[in-house]
């Protein structure tokens, strides 16, 4: 249900479509330290968001997955470290499998 609609639409105005290009320049330019636009230095945001984005999109080769994928990921890794944690104090895999996704 987290990511439903994933990959669906465009970056949107104002600042998702700058962002989806910086990270896209990350992966053309090959320089992952530093965040640019247009050549300039760009540090309004931390590098990090960008890292992930750029990751995506290599990841997933597509520009509209690859800019919305790290907005998941968070949700995705509670959900996993939830059901793992649950398993074991819910004194079963199927009680656990249903209040991970109920939750």
């Amino acid at each position: 249900m987290m990511a439903v609609g994933l990959g669906m639409r465009d970056p949107w105005p104002a600042d998702e479509p700058r962002f989806a290009l910086i990270a896209q320049d990350m992966l053309r330019s090959g320089d992952w330290l530093i965040p640019r636009v247009g050549g300039d230095l760009y540090a309004d945001k931390p590098p990090f968001f960008f890292w992930l984005l750029a990751t995506a999109m290599a990841l997933t080769g597509s520009m509209r997955v690859g800019f919305l994928l790290p907005r998941c990921w968070p949700g995705l890794v509670r959900r996993c470290w939830y059901t793992t944690c649950c398993d074991a104090r819910a004194g079963g895999r199927w009680r656990c499998r249903v209040r991970s996704c109920c939750c």
